[in-house]
C-alpha cells in the first residue's frame, strides 16, 4: 500500500455483531453526520506539527475545559477538558440489592451535538433500536470551567434530601 494512503485516514476494527458499550460509543460518535461513517478530525488534530496527548489534562492543543451540568433527579457536574473529542452517554439501569444492575436503555452523542436547556433524551435498547416512548427529561447547562490541577478529574453529584 502506498505510504500517502496511510497519512490521510485511520481504520478501526469493530465487531458489529455484538451490541454493547463499544457499539453505543461508535454510533454516538457518528451521530453528528447521520451515521455516514466519517467524522472530520478537530482542527487542532489536523495541524501539521501538533502533538495531542489525551493523558494531558493540564493544557495543550484542543484543551478548553468547560463545566457540563446535567439536572435530572440530581445535579451532575463534569469537567470536560477537550469538548471536540468528548462523548456524553446516558445509561439507565434497574438497580436492586438482590442482583446485578439490569440495563434498560442508553443514548450516546458527541458533546458538540449537545444543546443547552430542557431536553428529552430518547433512549435506545441494547441493540440500538428505539425504546420509544422511553426518554429522560433533563436540563443541560455548559459553562466555562474554572480549571485547576486539583479538580482535573473531579465530578460531583448533588441530590435533594431523601434522594440517593
Amino acid at each position: 500500500m502506498p505510504r500517502h494512503c496511510c497519512d490521510v485516514s485511520s481504520l478501526v476494527a469493530l465487531n458489529f455483531q455484538t451490541p454493547g458499550e463499544q457499539m453505543d460509543l461508535n454510533q454516538g460518535r457518528f451521530l453528528q453526520n447521520g451515521l455516514c461513517g466519517y467524522v472530520l478530525k478537530p482542527l487542532f488534530m489536523r495541524q501539521p506539527n501538533t502533538s495531542y496527548n489525551p493523558e494531558n489534562v493540564g493544557g495543550g492543543p484542543g484543551h478548553r475545559p468547560v463545566l457540563l451540568t446535567i439536572r435530572w433527579d440530581c445535579t451532575f457536574n463534569f469537567t470536560v477538558h477537550v469538548p471536540d473529542l468528548a462523548l456524553v452517554r446516558f445509561v439507565v439501569e434497574d438497580h436492586d440489592y438482590t442482583s446485578s444492575n439490569d440495563f434498560l436503555g442508553q443514548f450516546t452523542l458527541p458533546f458538540t451535538s449537545l444543546r443547552t436547556g430542557y431536553r428529552h433524551v430518547r433512549l435506545l435498547k441494547l441493540d440500538g433500536s428505539s425504546l420509544s416512548p422511553a426518554s429522560l427529561f433533563i436540563h443541560v447547562e455548559v459553562t466555562p470551567s474554572k480549571f485547576s490541577a486539583e479538580s482535573s478529574a473531579q465530578s460531583t453529584v448533588e441530590c435533594s434530601a431523601g434522594k440517593p
